[in-house]
């Protein structure tokens, strides 16, 4: 099943090296989700991930991570690492 990606869901890597790790998704494309954690895929590399390879992370969104990203505004890799955290334990 493929999910309907958006900037700033989050999502878990259902395989790979990263698989069961969570995500930030920055951009998407027809194929491709663009994600950082803040720690090992940070904002300035961000990940090439296949979509059908992602899946949401119930209905966390962090939009306004996402929009600050995309348009180039000063976002700390640390903050994204641990808002990705804080929406882990609301989990």
């Amino acid at each position: 099943m493929k999910e309907n990606l958006i900037s700033g869901d989050l999502v878990k890597s259902t395989t790979g090296r990263d698989k069961g790790n969570v995500f930030l998704v920055v951009a998407v494309n027809e194929k491709f989700a663009f994600v950082a954690d803040g720690k090992v895929h940070v904002i300035q590399r961000l990940k090439k991930k296949n979509k059908k390879h992602l899946q949401k992370v119930n209905s966390a969104v962090l939009t306004d991570y996402a929009e600050r990203i995309q348009a180039g505004k000063a976002t700390s890799n640390q903050k994204v690492y641990k808002a990705i955290k804080a929406q882990q334990q609301k989990i």
